[in-house]
């Protein structure tokens, strides 16, 4: 398993997803049944202290060009 390099400041679990945020300025997608790492979406400048999801629009997930059927918002510490 990849898991993060550092302590995991935050979790979010949707469905079968969990996404973690850590002091490594990552976010990663596992899967709750197996606990496999699935993505790993790099590029923020800070550690990741808060994840939400807003449903309904198809977004950019910060930036990053992945598109989710949701919008993931990341907050990270300055």
């Amino acid at each position: 398993m990849d898991g993060h390099n550092g302590s995991v400041l935050t979790m979010l679990v949707y469905h079968r997803l969990m996404y973690t945020g850590g002091a490594d300025m990552m976010v990663k997608c596992w899967t709750k049944d197996l606990g496999d790492c699935t993505k790993t979406y790099k590029g923020h400048h800070h550690s990741v202290i808060c994840l939400s999801l807003s449903m309904g629009n198809r977004k950019w997930l910060d930036g990053l060009n992945y598109m989710l059927p949701f919008l993931l918002t990341v907050i990270i510490k300055d």
